[in-house]
């Protein structure tokens, strides 16, 4: 999985964003590799500013909360474990 954001990152899939989100998993298994933390950081991106690592349920209502208010976000949510 951290291989498979890593490619979406880096190959600008995600660069009309103005604010990215991670999702750890619903049971917070997931771990989010420092190569894509860099990743970010490389893109401008500041963590808990625009771009985001959370729990699955938490980052669908972050992603619904950001969407509504009209803002370009994209998520790449893990939905099991």
């Amino acid at each position: 999985m951290n291989q498979e954001r890593n490619q979406l990152i880096s190959k600008n899939y995600l660069q009309n964003c103005e604010t990215i989100i991670l999702s750890r998993g619903i049971e917070n298994r997931l771990k989010t590799t420092v190569e894509t933390r860099d990743l970010l950081r490389q893109r401008g991106m500041i963590f808990n500013e625009n771009y985001f690592i959370l729990q699955s349920q938490r980052a669908m209502d972050l992603y619904n909360q950001l969407a509504m208010e009209n803002k370009t976000v994209c998520a790449i949510i893990h939905s099991t474990c």
